[in-house]
């Protein structure tokens, strides 16, 4: 069986450590019960998981503090939300996990962005992480942003793959620094806790926004 690396997130070949932090997004951002529309929006999972909430299949996210082999921190504070458990040597296989946004009312907004810190250590090129957006509620959802964007005034660390196998898009975050660990070492990952942006732009005046982080691994 297959050993994987360690991962990514929204805060690792053992598997991967998908540790994303949510650090200070900024969201200037089914069915909705409640919805927020108080901007910026700011949460770095201190007090609470922020009410966000996690689904899909053989999903890992975990809310609390970090203690791996790679990720033993998080991108603020203390605590995190991040994939394979709190002190897991690696995620699960065949997952296709993701973590999920409260809703956002977008209608008193011009140019929101999205801004957060995220680690990631999975194995390169087979798992990896995107984010999408919806903006019914959740009923239907696309990727946001893509591999291919170059930095700018808003968009800042955005993918560094475009062809990892578990996504149906490829683009991800992805890949491993744990060169001790043959043959899955292919370098690409983050080494630390870096900060991501993107642009928003296409749901202005929309009231029913959600995002979520979704992470894959193969079997």
């Amino acid at each position: 069986m297959k050993e994987k690396i360690n991962h990514i997130f929204f805060s690792p070949l053992m598997k991967t450590f998908f540790s994303i932090a949510f650090f200070t997004p900024y969201f200037s951002f089914s069915q909705c019960a409640t919805t927020i529309s108080n901007f910026p929006y700011n949460e770095n999972f201190e007090t609470s998981n922020g009410n966000w909430v996690t689904g899909g299949t053989f999903s890992d996210w975990t809310w609390g503090t970090p203690s791996k082999p790679v990720i033993n921190s998080a991108g603020s504070g203390s605590k995190c939300w991040i994939t394979g458990g709190l002190n897991g040597a690696g995620y699960n296989n065949g997952e296709y996990g993701w973590l999920k946004s409260p809703c956002f009312n977008f209608t008193s907004l011009k140019g929101p962005y999205i801004k957060f810190k995220v680690f990631w250590e999975t194995e390169g090129k087979n798992d990896g992480a995107n984010l999408e957006f919806s903006s019914d509620g959740g009923t239907t959802w696309q990727l946001l942003g893509s591999k291919n964007e170059t930095n700018g005034c808003l968009t800042e660390k955005w993918y560094n793959d475009g062809s990892v196998m578990s996504l149906a898009s490829g683009d991800a975050w992805s890949g491993n620094m744990q060169s001790s660990r043959p043959p899955c070492f292919v370098s690409g990952g983050s080494a630390g806790w870096v900060t991501a942006k993107q642009s928003i732009q296409r749901l202005v005046s929309n009231a029913n926004v959600m995002i979520r982080f979704v992470f894959a691994s193969d079997n």
